[in-house]
């Protein structure tokens, strides 16, 4: 989550979340669209992912939150270094750009609304590619960009 300044000479700061961020960027200006919300993350439980540490005890969010690890093996080293509970399982996720049909209220329970293309879904390195993707086939209004974490490696931690 950002922070940006609501006018030019105040010290109010407004709370700016990652649809928002997005919305304000200029696409080909701003290279954090190539990289943003891409990369590996550990769901924990169905659609609730590791977002770091709080009192001790481990902090589980959406996707939107989560920690964000560069590869899948620093993701499965961090997994056996600090998470090493016994009995406790983990994926390893691959965080993608996926498009999804507009007007569904929940995403991370409403799967069958991604859209596929030969049986698979859809699925884009950056935010760049999925714009040019709905530019080219006119889906700008019938469509919106979501990321969409898919697991990638499943990890079961013995004692």
């Amino acid at each position: 989550m950002l922070r940006k300044r609501i006018k030019k000479n105040t010290l109010k700061w407004k709370k700016i979340y990652a649809e928002q961020l997005l919305d304000m960027m200029d696409e080909e200006e701003n290279a954090l669209q190539k990289i943003y919300l891409t990369g590996y993350v550990l769901e924990l439980k169905k659609n609730r992912y590791f977002a770091g540490w709080y009192k001790d005890r481990i902090v589980c969010r959406s996707l939107e939150y989560a920690r964000y690890f560069p590869s899948a093996e620093a993701a499965e080293e961090y997994v056996h270094k600090y998470l090493g509970f016994a009995g406790m399982t983990c994926y390893i996720c691959h965080v993608n750009w996926t498009l999804a049909s507009c007007g569904s209220e929940n995403m991370e329970d409403n799967e069958e609304n991604l859209l596929e293309e030969n049986g698979k879904i859809l699925s884009f390195a950056n935010y760049a590619d999925v714009k040019q993707y709905q530019k080219q086939r006119g889906m700008e209004h019938s469509t919106m960009a979501i990321t969409y974490a898919s697991r990638k490696k499943k990890i079961i931690l013995a004692a």
